[in-house]
């Protein structure tokens, strides 16, 4: 008797792509895994071709790549009109390749020297020569790039069967390496020869390289959702995002570390308040997605109540967002990281299940604690771990902002009060009825606007607080909008600016 053999199912190669593309990996987990190996790619070239541990070598390395991915995954989804999200997938598939030209250059070239960026006058010899003569970028990186180009083109090939189309992808990778091996041509960096400047280069090239992943990430988010790089602005373009920056800046200017003017200072400024935007702009997308069913009733012109975004894109990006202000974070130092974390991890607490304390009466308290978080990046930014014990006025200062932000922030509740009541949320009028909690509302923001008398006290400051809280409490109680108690802000927040000026 003749043996049966059963015919195995044929496995083609698009059949594996379609594998790749389909993988269970949700963007934030992609984010995450991206952000693992760049950091393990950076910690290989440390060890094998550096003296020492510097975090902010890690930081301008790992985010030297990342706009060279947004852009590669960006390339390859548009010249081959594939969805960005199945590219992304493939190209997580075949990332592990960019841990490979350290270990290839150390063990089998035995290369002992860092990497470094060709200058201009290289670029036009090397890029004809396929970077093969220039001992500046390793044997290692020549081989990867081969690899990156042979797979990317392969991919495009077999899912367009378009071998023009799989040629322009060879070529935009490979511009888009030589570019990125030479960002003197394109970046407007200052002399080298500086010992100031040359000192601060990582910061320099970190700086410059987060500006291009804004960018290219905006352009990556238009691929994702072309209505969604414009709602993430109208988001994040409020009076709220205007009052966490100021926050930012009272910390930086009362710590007095930086000189805003000078070089490399100004570096450090730029930097906290991009990480402070970093973290209100996840904040703001967290929270909006968790406060969908309020604002379709109390704030309809929302974005993502207008746009019919899919709330999922929100709380990824927020997520994603998260990732990368902590990676921000690190390189303004560990007190800054920590207060990252902590200014997450409190945003969360207050929007997402199972903690949900947007809910609680009081919940206002984390709208206070935020901002309070949000000074103290400023007061810490840059600063050694062991600083010095913060002053007496600082002290005094977190805790004025932390009392008239939290007597203040109620009166947002009265915009909210329709949203609020239909989903259950606990504030000073849902609990108390309209008329009795517009009642105590202005009575806390009569409170609010006399803060700051705990800091300037004068008779004169005595006077103007005092009018000032009067006339602003009396108007909200009398109409009940929200932009009387911002114009009272605005106006005890100006006041108390030039008194600081004056003093």
């Amino acid at each position: 008797m003749k043996a049966r053999f059963r015919r195995l199912p044929a496995f083609s190669a698009e059949q594996f792509i379609a594998k790749l593309e389909n993988l269970p990996l949700s963007p934030p987990l992609l984010a995450f895994y991206f952000a693992f190996l760049l950091s393990l790619r950076e910690l290989f070239e440390q060890l094998f071709f550096e003296t020492s541990f510097n975090i902010y070598r890690f930081n301008h390395h790992v985010f030297f790549f990342l706009p060279a991915l947004l852009a590669g995954i960006l390339g390859i989804s548009w010249i081959g009109r594939i969805d960005i999200a199945k590219t992304a997938r493939v190209v997580a598939s075949g990332y592990v390749l960019i841990i490979l030209p350290p270990l290839i250059d150390h063990f089998l070239f035995l290369r002992n020297q860092p990497y470094e960026y060709l200058l201009p006058r290289e670029f036009a010899k090397n890029f004809l020569t396929l970077f093969l003569f220039t001992p500046k970028a390793g044997s290692g990186i020549f081989l990867e790039i081969v690899m990156i180009i042979v797979l990317a083109s392969a991919y495009v090939f077999l899912r367009t069967r378009s071998v023009r189309r799989a040629l322009w992808t060879a070529g935009f990778l490979y511009l888009l390496a030589g570019l990125l091996a030479t960002p003197r041509l394109f970046l407007p960096l200052p002399s080298m020869t500086s010992p100031v400047v040359w000192q601060s280069r990582h910061v320099l090239y970190f700086c410059y390289d987060l500006v291009l992943s804004i960018i290219v990430g905006a352009l990556f988010l238009w691929r994702v959702h072309p209505a969604l790089p414009k709602s993430v602005f109208r988001e994040i373009w409020s009076f709220r995002t205007l009052h966490f920056m100021v926050m930012a800046g009272a910390g930086l200017y009362s710590r007095k570390f930086f000189n805003v003017l000078a070089f490399p200072d100004v570096l450090g400024v730029f930097l906290t308040f991009t990480l402070m935007g970093l973290i209100w702009t996840a904040t703001v997308l967290i929270n909006n997605v968790y406060d969908l069913a309020i604002d379709r009733v109390a704030n309809p012109g929302r974005p993502l109540v207008r746009q019919g975004i899919e709330p999922a894109f929100y709380l990824h990006l927020g997520l994603i967002l998260a990732i990368v202000a902590a990676f921000v974070s690190l390189i303004l130092g560990t007190i800054a990281l920590a207060i990252t974390i902590v200014s997450l991890a409190s945003a969360i607490m207050y929007s997402v299940p199972p903690f949900r304390l947007r809910l609680r009466l009081f919940s206002n308290a984390f709208i206070a604690w935020g901002s309070v978080l949000g000074f103290y990046l400023g007061y810490f930014a840059a600063a050694p771990l062991m600083s010095p014990p913060v002053s007496g006025n600082t002290v005094r200062l977190s805790l004025v902002i932390f009392l008239a932000l939290f007597f203040g922030s109620f009166s947002k509740d009265i915009k909210d009060y329709q949203g609020d009541l239909r989903c259950g949320i606990k504030t000073m009028v849902t609990v108390f009825g309209l008329p009795k909690g517009q009642r105590i509302i202005s009575a806390f923001l009569f409170l609010a606007l006399l803060m700051p008398l705990l800091i300037f006290h004068k008779t004169m400051d005595v006077i103007f607080m005092a009018a000032t809280a009067t006339g602003t409490s009396w108007l909200f109680y009398g109409k009940g909008k929200i932009g009387i108690s911002f114009a009272g802000y605005i106006l005890v927040f100006l006041y108390c600016l030039g008194r600081m000026f004056i003093l």
